[in-house]
């Protein structure tokens, strides 16, 4: 009986006991949903600690922290603060929850190395640092040919606790080894370790380092591509004609040996950018990022589109770039801050690069901006301040002393200023010039004629050899302008607006154009630059 009546109530109600079970269902789903959703996918991979305690093995747990960061920075879901923002927390004291807040992000990875005669330990801890939350910790131990998947492992580690769903491409990415067996990986991570200290020296001794690798793994593309970007670096300091062949030599054999590796065709860019090659280095950016859109191309081609004039095109290519961690990198937001700028949105500009220095007080590249923005709004003492704090930062850097001399040219101090000038160990077109104009206002022509003969030789070769740069023509202009020839300092000022020469901050403050400013064509080009001005502010729809 009691049966029959449950069975009879069932077949009344069943309906609306069902709609209840799949509304629960629903409900849980999104819910749960939500919830992985809201998941902060932020990181930073602080510099592994080396537990040997001995500084000649220091290239090894900042490679292995160097390599994690480039590998899950391929991975799109996450945000991961970059290798320059990292490195500044080697052997840091600062509590997580600061680093957290500093950069606007949850989770942390630290680590500590032990190497071994064939074997290596890596002990690592993950933790979401708003939660105070120990995601995970574990340790991996393998010999060191198995580097290569104890990353693989790691980071697998760090997707799944985040609930990151990888890709073909990332699992490609992720699961791949460039390098036969460890001596080979060691010699990478030593010339890595030397590039990184950015002196015409140390990209010397980077090569002899990738060549050892080579000559363990001949065939590697990886390599041939660090050996092309380092001749480039060298030969964009000191101008010789051999370290660009073979800086194109090593790319091309990169493609060749690899035609599915982005990096060969972003390091056949890279030298050719050196070169003012823009179109071909253009086609070059395209084809890595149509391997990987994260490894730079398009970022390479907006610096290119900017350099061109054509503004609304360079912030198109910041928009394909992915929204990753664009607020810490360096360079790139700068450049990004410098369209801004040119386009009258300066509060924009300067947001951005406070957000920069923020995150990386020890930069070079955010310092420099607000010395060269304080210097166009004619505060001296506030641009001062970011002069000292390069060179308290930077004490042997040319790049140091380059600004801090055309701070001082600005500003027409010009023995202070060639004081600094002459500290640059391999003095770009800028340098040179400036220190011609200085030393023909202190003693005359004699003393300044063979500087400025050697960079008009040099400027018009580059574009017989196909420069198409805007700033080579610029500095020609200004060698004119120095000299007084009047007419060709304007035809070429012309010329470098045409190729696509911007700044008119530049030319308003800069003592070498002095003699032409009461020239009414001064004027015309001023005017025609902000016509160009316009015309891209009105085709952007900013972002």
């Amino acid at each position: 009986m009691k049966i029959k009546i449950l069975y009879e109530l069932f077949k009344k109600y069943y309906i609306i006991v069902l709609i209840s079970i799949i509304s629960f269902l629903i409900s849980f789903l999104i819910y749960f949903n939500f919830n992985q959703s809201k998941i902060d996918k932020s990181l930073i991979v602080l510099p592994f600690l080396n537990l040997q305690n001995n500084f000649k093995s220091n290239y090894f747990s900042d490679g292995i922290t160097e390599d994690l960061i480039a590998k899950l920075s391929t991975i799109q879901e996450l945000n991961v603060i970059s290798r320059e923002v990292s490195l500044q927390y080697e052997d840091t004291k600062k509590p997580f929850e600061e680093i957290g807040r500093k950069h606007e992000l949850s989770n942390i990875l630290t680590g500590e190395i032990i190497e071994k005669k064939d074997s290596i330990f890596i002990k690592c801890e993950f933790k979401n640092i708003y939660l105070d939350k120990i995601n995970w910790k574990k340790e991996f131990f393998g010999l060191k040919n198995d580097i290569p998947q104890i990353q693989s492992k790691l980071i697998k580690q760090i997707v799944g606790s985040l609930n990151v769903k990888l890709n073909l491409s990332e699992r490609k990415i992720i699961n791949a080894s460039h390098f036969k067996n460890f001596d080979s990986y060691n010699y990478y991570l030593k010339g890595n370790f030397e590039f990184n200290k950015r002196t015409f020296e140390n990209y010397d001794i980077s090569i002899n380092y990738y060549n050892k690798a080579l000559q363990l793994d001949p065939f590697n593309s990886k390599i041939y591509s660090l050996i092309s970007n380092s001749y480039a670096e060298m030969y964009n300091l000191n101008k010789h004609e051999i370290y660009k062949d073979l800086a194109i030599s090593a790319s091309e054999r990169a493609i060749k040996i690899n035609s599915k590796y982005p990096g060969g065709y972003l390091s056949r860019a890279n030298i050719l950018t050196i070169l003012g090659h823009l179109n071909e280095a253009y086609r070059f950016n395209i084809k890595a990022s149509e391997i990987n859109s994260l490894v730079g191309g398009n970022e390479n081609n907006a610096l290119i589109a900017q350099w061109r004039g054509d503004l609304s095109e360079a912030l198109n290519w910041y928009k394909k770039i992915p929204k990753k961690d664009v607020h810490h990198e360096g360079k790139a937001l700068v450049e990004l801050s410098n369209i801004y700028y040119l386009l009258g949105k300066k509060e924009k500009a300067i947001d951005l690069m406070d957000f920069g220095l923020k995150n990386q007080p020890n930069s070079f590249y955010y310092n420099r901006f607000f010395v060269i923005h304080e210097s166009f709004v004619k505060n001296k003492d506030n641009a001062k301040k970011y002069i000292y704090r390069l060179q308290r930062l930077r004490p042997n850097d040319s790049r140091v002393n380059s600004i801090t001399g055309l701070y001082y040219l600005w500003f027409r101090d010009y023995n202070k200023s060639l004081s600094y000038f002459q500290k640059v160990k391999y003095p770009w077109f800028e340098d040179k010039i400036a220190i011609a104009f200085i030393l023909r206002q202190k003693w005359g022509k004699k003393w300044s004629d063979t500087i400025l003969k050697e960079v008009l030789d040099e400027c018009k070769k580059r574009i017989e050899d196909g420069d198409e740069m805007s700033l080579t023509r610029y500095y020609i202009s200004m060698v004119f302008s120095i000299q007084e020839d009047i007419e060709k300092a304007f035809l070429w000022l012309e010329k470098s607006v045409d190729e696509g020469f911007l700044w008119i901050d530049y030319l308003e403050i800069d003592p070498r154009f002095d003699i032409l400013r009461n020239d009414k064509r001064f004027n015309s080009i001023l005017q025609k630059i902000n016509l160009k001005l316009k015309e891209e502010n009105n085709e952007i729809d900013f972002f």
